[in-house]
């Protein structure tokens, strides 16, 4: 019976696509090639605009070298930095050699940072350039760490100008106590105008 009955039957095979899956495909063609297109011009236009961006930044730096050469070129031909260094150094160093306003100084400053001078010792130094000398001062002190410390950057930001060559520290722990006391000797130059 079921022989018969496949007989009498005319099965079709097609041996091709449909049309309607040939048109479902095609669609999804165009349709990923609108996306792709889509996508893509979006990220095109993207690029173009960081691309020009990056080109008026690197012109604007061009334009910065430049003229950081014409005034650095200017500076060399006037010599306008070196005139005004040279101006704020001869401020903080005072004509005359002063020995005594020299030892006021560090007085002064041994007292603001409880600072215990010791001694003092001085010597000439070298004769510069531009007449300008120096006062070598051989010192010692005592006092705290931080003392210390503090006296050394009011050296450095006294009116005054001063240059500091060797510090020497010795520590000096007492037994019966954690107190510790600092002594230290400066080697430093102080300079005046001739």
């Amino acid at each position: 019976m079921f022989e018969k009955n496949l007989e009498n039957q005319d099965v079709q095979f097609n041996s091709g696509p449909s049309k309607s899956s040939t048109l479902a495909g095609v669609f999804l063609v165009l349709v990923s090639i609108a996306l792709y297109m889509f996508f893509i011009k979006g990220f095109v236009s993207e690029v173009e605009v960081k691309a020009s961006d990056i080109n008026d930044k690197q012109v604007k730096i061009l334009e910065m070298k430049n003229k950081i050469a014409e005034i650095t070129a200017a500076e060399q031909k006037w010599d306008v930095s070196t005139e005004v260094q040279r101006a704020e150094v001869l401020k903080s160093i005072p004509v005359g050699l002063n020995q005594d306003e020299v030892i006021q100084d560090l007085v002064r400053i041994a007292k603001l940072n409880d600072i215990e001078l010791n001694s003092v010792s001085f010597g000439r130094g070298s004769e510069g350039k531009d007449g300008i000398g120096s006062l070598r001062i051989n010192s010692s002190f005592e006092g705290n760490y931080s003392d210390l410390v503090g006296f050394l950057k009011e050296i450095e930001e006294n009116g005054r100008l001063f240059k500091v060559n060797s510090i020497n520290v010795q520590v000096n722990t007492f037994e019966s106590s954690s107190f510790e006391r600092i002594s230290f000797a400066l080697n430093l130059e102080a300079y005046y105008q001739n």
